[in-house]
């Protein structure tokens, strides 16, 4: 699974206080009944301890506490906090459709506050800092376009320029490279000197010819051997002479049959050998 973000975690906690502090804070729920609360303003405990009485179904204990106290801890939402502390003090208090105790009467001070606390403590991401060996966007996620083509420092492709992806060197670095050199073997001249295309250095790559006796080998594309005249290099990469099916046979116009001929004249093992 996905790991949730700082934003993902703070808009969970403002959506449980929207509903904890569905006037006073929503604890978990209840079964019906009903209590009047009295004093004015109050602490956390003091006020959530009127809903907790009533043992609603789906309620918590102590989860109403924990949330007002949580809104506490955001000062530019102080006023909507007061506010519905004020509120679900003096409220009556009940058991709602959900099964969870709730102030009645505080829907306003509860969604004023709800809206508060989401964008107090909602993530705003910021780029104007970022830099290809620094890319973070300061909630968690990653600036785009920061490292410049050719540069070091790069970790994913999205740091780089559009067209362009993060190429591994053989430090364990990546370098912002042209797109096309992710498919390609990469040996000079594609790489190796100065203002070559895919990086002035080549990465550093051992060929793998075990029991390869010509073509490509498959870890770094470099030949593993050619094969000598009258033999070719088949797919398991092994020189091999071909074998000769018996050649077609065509009417002569006389009469009797006479093989097909090649075309276009080219080297026929099955005949030139």
């Amino acid at each position: 699974m996905r790991p949730m973000t700082n934003s993902g975690r703070m808009l969970t906690l403002v959506l449980s206080v929207a509903l904890v502090l569905s006037v006073a804070l929503t604890l978990g729920g209840c079964s019906g009944n009903s209590t009047s609360g009295a004093g004015v303003g109050g602490e956390c405990s003091s006020i959530c301890a009127k809903g907790e009485a009533l043992k609603c179904a789906n309620d918590i204990p102590g989860q109403c506490t924990m949330q007002c106290q949580q809104a506490d801890k955001t000062p530019s939402c102080n006023a909507e906090q007061n506010a519905m502390k004020a509120c679900a003090a003096t409220a009556m208090w009940s058991c709602g459709p959900q099964g969870s105790s709730h102030a009645e009467g505080c829907d306003s001070q509860s969604n004023a506050l709800g809206r508060c606390l989401m964008i107090a403590n909602t993530c705003m991401p910021n780029c104007s800092s970022a830099t290809c060996l620094n890319p973070g966007d300061h909630c968690g996620g990653q600036c785009t376009g920061v490292c410049a083509n050719g540069e070091s420092g790069c970790k994913y492709d999205v740091h780089c320029q559009l067209g362009y992806a993060c190429l591994a060197n053989s430090d364990g670095t990546g370098t912002c490279l042209p797109g096309d050199c992710a498919f390609m073997v990469l040996t000079p001249p594609l790489c190796g000197s100065p203002g070559a295309k895919c990086g002035e250095k080549c990465p550093t790559c051992t060929p793998r010819c075990e029991n390869l006796m010509c073509g490509p080998d498959p870890n770094c594309g470099r030949s593993c051997g050619t094969c000598a005249n009258g033999e070719y290099c088949n797919v398991a990469g092994r020189c091999v002479r071909p074998t000769c099916d018996p050649p077609i046979m065509v009417p002569d116009g006389d009469g009797g049959m006479r093989p097909i001929e090649d075309l276009d004249g080219s080297f026929n093992p099955c005949r030139d050998q």
